[in-house]
């Protein structure tokens, strides 16, 4: 398979390229560096399967189409998740989150790319009553911009998803802490179906 994947320059992304090379795709990583970091991806960069294309996805959206053309599958994991300091800032919560996704699901809409991963948050619902909180838990009251825009863009998609023909798309949510830090890009290779035997993620910078 093909694969693009968002934000792989990060420290998420960069192993999840790795996973996905390991099993054998081509990956195509898209990233603006503002976050990532080129050195992540030493050594998927020694693979002739994998490209590095230095995109902003709400800026230059314009160039997405034929960066996902031919695709098999997208993983968009590009986002601001900068929770604490949203308030300073709230257009790039709305910029980078939620129209950053629309420019994703019109990019695969106009080329006919019919599968997505999304990674969203377990920050969508907020302040719940029960934990742990039930995916089918009554929609909740939305306590920061990061989870609102988190609410969004899965919007996006399940609207998206329903008008188009022959597509899938999956949402995968993990809160992680210090024990369970090193268990996030195997269990997020395990939901994309797409990843054999993960390489143990680096740490967070």
């Amino acid at each position: 398979m093909r694969v693009v994947v968002t934000g792989g320059a990060g420290f998420i992304g960069s192993n999840l390229c790795d996973g996905l090379l390991a099993a054998g795709h081509d990956v195509v990583a898209v990233d603006n560096l503002s976050t990532g970091r080129e050195s992540f991806l030493a050594g998927a960069r020694q693979s002739p399967a994998f490209e590095l294309v230095l995109l902003d996805l709400f800026t230059e959206r314009d160039r997405l189409a034929e960066v996902v053309a031919g695709t098999d599958a997208v993983i968009h994991l590009a986002a601001n998740a900068d929770v604490r300091f949203g308030w300073q800032r709230p257009q790039r919560d709305l910029e980078q989150n939620v129209m950053v996704t629309c420019n994703v699901l019109e990019a695969m809409r106009a080329t006919g790319v019919g599968r997505l991963l999304f990674s969203s948050t377990g920050s969508v619902y907020g302040e719940a009553p029960v934990t742990p909180t039930p995916e089918a838990c009554p929609f909740p009251v939305q306590t920061s911009l990061y989870g609102a825009s988190k609410a969004s863009a899965e919007g996006f998609i399940q609207a998206y998803a329903e008008v188009a023909e022959r597509a899938q798309a999956t949402s995968a949510a993990c809160i992680v802490d210090d024990t369970s830090r090193k268990e996030f890009q195997a269990a997020f290779c395990r939901s994309s179906g797409m990843c054999r035997n993960p390489k143990e993620p680096r740490r967070a910078p």
